[in-house]
């Protein structure tokens, strides 16, 4: 019995943190969460800190990473970030904010790695200590890829990809990327999520202007349980025009 103790003592240690010696972050303060697939550990804010956007890091071996601190009190506002490195036209490798902002709070909150495959992220906490992470509870996540193309002679394309919300705060997320190698045309591209069969109009999200090269629109917000529809919708307006490509990401985290 005593070491059966033993064993267990040291599985729930396991999965709620450990030290990594010489981790390329263990010098700065701040949390290193490891998982092998989406997964989740509860983790404490201690005082208030703003995350810089510019030192989050992701390594991961999969087509995209993420990850969500959900306050476990609706006082609090949600913060994550999403990173798709093989996910849309041009490589973007832009952060794409799952949050209102970088502002954490203190408080007790369930950090969420999403991912398709091991994956290691590091949230910068300036003025705290260094904390490493295993996350071993699994997670209901879903991420839908998808795109088309618009061509030099079209004038609009629209694409709606679904997501289901099963529990009471569900994150979605909606992500698309334009490539075009036209230098004087005119696009306008406007990502939305909206009930089923309702238009991205409501949301008065406003439109991306892409005179070249590549651009991203997106949304992202805490949803009730329901149907919804990620959309996609480029408009070419004046000039003469290339090519579009236009790719989607649709993500849905059931918490």
């Amino acid at each position: 019995m005593r070491v059966r103790g033993r064993i267990l003592l040291g599985l729930a240690l396991l999965a709620v943190a450990f030290v990594v010696p010489g981790a390329a972050h263990a010098g700065d303060g701040g949390i290193l969460v490891k998982a092998g697939s989406t997964a989740y550990v509860d983790v404490t804010i201690h005082e208030e800190v703003e995350i810089p956007e510019a030192e989050i890091t992701f390594r991961t071996q999969g087509d995209y990473a993420a990850f969500y601190l959900l306050p476990h009190f609706a006082t609090h506002e949600p913060v994550g970030a999403l990173w798709s490195p093989r996910v849309g036209a041009g490589g973007d490798r832009r952060l794409v904010r799952l949050g209102t902002g970088w502002q954490l709070t203190p408080g007790l909150y369930r950090l969420y790695v999403i991912a398709d495959r091991a994956t290691d992220v590091f949230i910068p906490l300036p003025g705290s200590a260094f904390r490493a992470y295993r996350a071993l509870r699994p997670a209901q996540a879903s991420v839908r890829q998808s795109g088309f193309r618009v061509g030099a002679t079209d004038d609009v394309r629209e694409q709606r990809l679904p997501a289901v919300a099963t529990s009471r705060r569900t994150l979605v997320a909606a992500v698309s990327y334009a490539t075009s190698a036209s230098l004087t045309g005119v696009d306008h591209s406007t990502t939305c999520l909206v009930a089923r069969r309702k238009d991205c109009a409501a949301t008065a999200l406003p439109a991306l202007r892409l005179p070249a090269s590549s651009a991203r629109s997106d949304d992202a917000a805490l949803y009730p349980a329901g149907r919804y529809e990620g959309v996609s919708r480029l408009a070419r307006t004046a000039g003469v025009h290339a090519d579009t490509t236009v790719a989607t990401l649709v993500l849905v985290l059931n918490t």
